[in-house]
């Protein structure tokens, strides 16, 4: 039988549209894991929850509440249980409030933070089951004001208990100021009903990127060195609107370009 013998270019413009990745770094801005107390608030206007307030314990487990914490040797619980039923301490009356520090994530931008935490949500036993929700909010004012952040609840998958991890970008929601907090609120609202949550976890990453730094002017590629390859790609971007190439961040791949490379040329970055 014959054979067919098929040619692809990749990329399909040639050397004059070449592929980039982009090289960076993952830094740990925050890792809490509530094994020690980094200054946490448990309590705020408006709540009213007669049991099963936010303690920071080594959980004793329930069919309701987890059994120790995710990570190191605490987290916060809705109440630690005293033994004897499941709901001996669950969240009963109304509301319970546990704010967190405030964070300083200025000096950053949009897209260069991950932030996460795992919480625990269990509103699906008792007598009005799947009634209540676990709201988490966030403020970039030191709590002066809150937005909405996540809702989990009444019901779905995540209210039956076991850890669920949230991450997000916090300039999706809020600015990035020296002053953004977290809360969490949870509540048993109405008829009575089993209601735990928890929280442990939390911690936030920057992504720095090397291409095109002012730590690293001239590599245009990511490699760490300003060489051939930096120099080919910004003869082949020359003259267009691109930022392949563009070591000013002006748009446009011109004379000045050129001449930052040329000027590095042969530089290792670090």
């Amino acid at each position: 039988k014959g054979s067919i013998t098929s040619e692809f270019l990749l990329p399909t413009q040639g050397a004059a549209a070449p592929y980039s990745v982009n090289a960076g770094s993952i830094d740990t801005v925050l890792e809490d894991d509530l094994s020690t107390d980094e200054g946490w608030t448990v309590g705020a206007p408006g709540d009213d929850a007669t049991t099963g307030i936010w303690e920071r314990v080594d959980p004793i487990g329930t069919g309701a509440q987890p059994d120790g914490a995710l990570f190191g040797e605490f987290c916060f619980v809705t109440g630690q249980h005293p033994g004897g039923g499941d709901g001996a301490n669950d969240i009963d009356g109304g509301q319970t409030t546990l704010t967190s520090p405030m964070y300083d994530l200025s000096g950053y931008n949009a897209g260069d933070l991950t932030f996460s935490y795992w919480r625990w949500y269990s509103n699906s036993a008792g007598a009005s089951p799947n009634a209540d929700v676990f709201i988490i909010d966030i403020s970039d004012d030191g709590g002066a004001t809150w937005t909405n952040l996540e809702t989990v609840g009444p019901d779905g998958g995540q209210v039956n208990g076991g850890w669920f991890q949230n991450v997000f970008d916090p300039a999706d929601f809020v600015s990035l100021t020296d002053s953004v907090m977290l809360r969490f609120i949870a509540s048993d609202e109405g008829d009575g009903s089993l209601v735990e949550a928890a929280i442990d976890g939390l911690r936030v990453d920057a992504e720095t990127c090397v291409d095109g730094s002012p730590d690293c002017p001239g590599d245009v590629n990511g490699s760490l060195s300003v060489d051939l390859a930096d120099l080919n790609l910004v003869l082949a971007s020359f003259g267009q609107t691109t930022d392949q190439g563009d070591t000013n961040g002006d748009g446009v791949v011109d004379l000045a370009d050129l001449n930052t490379v040329l000027g590095a040329f042969g530089n290792t970055c670090e």
